[in-house]
């Protein structure tokens, strides 16, 4: 296009001083005008139509549509979604070119589905949207999750797919801004299935084979788990997600690196107390009384052959044989406790402590924490029993 200006303007140019004319665009305009003045093109210009579009709070995105109620509600879904973007990095990304969402009627929208995705300027991504009363907001907060961090990572000079935890993580964060109740039923999934180790989680796809609502609410708790290890939102754990979002996978090298020795485990443990933090309720006494008797021992599980069920003394005399197993029912005691009925609280303490001094080699605190979980185990159960005498004669 610039080259063809440039040769009408050096032709027009020329013909010019050819003429001894000074060459001047506002005349060559003014004279289109006036060849022109008598003719009438008001029947032959369509009708206009009034079109309706606001830039964001926070100018991340730009809404357009002929209808006025839908502008207004693009506008407000987009406003969720860039407070969930600022919650989870601290900023919303100020783009050279918001992002274009294009609200149409159902008569207007010509295309299958709800949803279409085009790139008519570049690199920019347009979300047309199919609007009516039907518009599942699931896929269309889905969609914008990913665009806007697609721009995000494009903005600052990564590729264009960023890791998809952090878009599940990121559906996540809007499902909160629009109902305070999403953890919550995000918490419940993991309850019904117990989530996935943080180095499994940063290696999700879009490809990975599995039950979606589990990643979500994995990728979600395991983001808050990792801020929390950070100590919160801070400059460090922001920069840290956006090492994250614009290295793609990351191994577990740079996990230790930023979370120290052993951070599978502590995050993983840490996944568990955020979870368990927006679920209601306790386990009853027996269930407690159950997870403490399995926890009180540890099974050595081998080939062909029954577990062997290893308990008290022996467990500090084989402990450098049982280093991983003490470690791994260390970290399930932490998971337990948030979850556990208080009878049983200062038992599920007393075995953590006897398994500590084991790992530690301390015979002196084994035997000790040895002998105080025993004695909790006595207590717990008489209190229990006791419950369940009173909640018979309730009945």
């Amino acid at each position: 296009m610039k080259k063809y200006f440039a040769v009408f303007a050096f032709a027009a140019f020329a013909c010019a001083f050819a003429g001894g004319e000074e060459f001047s665009l506002e005349k060559r305009l003014d004279e289109e005008i006036a060849k022109n003045a008598g003719k009438d093109f008001a029947e032959k210009l369509p009708e206009g139509e009034r079109l309706f579009y606001s830039q964001s709070s926070k100018s991340a995105f730009i809404i357009f549509s002929k209808d006025l109620a839908a502008r207004n509600f693009g506008f407000a879904l987009a406003g969720k979604a860039e407070l969930a973007a600022e919650e989870m990095f601290g900023e919303v990304a100020a783009f050279q070119n918001p992002i274009e969402i294009h609200f149409l009627d159902e008569g207007e929208a010509k295309f299958e589905g709800n949803f279409l995705e085009t790139s008519p300027f570049g690199p920019d991504i347009v979300l047309s949207v199919k609007y009516s009363k039907n518009l599942p907001l699931d896929e269309f907060f889905e969609r914008l999750s990913r665009i806007y961090l697609r721009a995000y990572s494009l903005k600052c000079g990564a590729g264009a797919n960023p890791p998809y935890w952090i878009e599940l993580a990121l559906r996540a964060m809007i499902a909160k801004q629009i109902a305070d109740f999403a953890p919550i039923e995000l918490a419940r999934v993991l309850k019904q299935n117990p989530p996935d180790k943080i180095l499994d989680v940063l290696k999700y796809s879009r490809e990975s084979a599995g039950n979606i609502e589990k990643m979500e609410a994995s990728a979600y708790f395991s983001l808050l788990a990792m801020r929390s290890a950070f100590g919160g939102n801070s400059q460090a754990w922001f920069d840290t997600l956006r090492h994250f979002l614009t290295s793609g996978a990351v191994g577990e090298d740079f996990m230790r690196a930023r979370f120290g020795e052993g951070c599978g485990d502590k995050l993983w443990v840490g996944v568990y107390g955020e979870f368990y933090a927006r679920l209601s309720g306790v386990k009853d006494c027996k269930a407690s009384d159950s997870a403490a008797a399995y926890l009180f021992t540890i099974q050595k599980v081998r080939k062909a052959e029954p577990a062997e069920i290893i308990a008290g003394g022996e467990i500090f005399e084989r402990r450098e044989e049982l280093k991983n197993e003490i470690t791994t029912r260390i970290a399930e005691i932490k998971m337990e406790l948030p979850w556990s009925n208080p009878v049983y609280y200062n038992l599920l303490v007393s075995i953590g402590k006897m398994y500590d001094a084991a790992l530690h080699g301390d015979d002196g605190d084994f035997e000790k924490f040895l002998a105080e979980s025993l004695y909790e185990f006595k207590k717990s159960r008489e209190i229990a029993s006791q419950i369940e005498k009173l909640m018979a004669e309730k009945n």
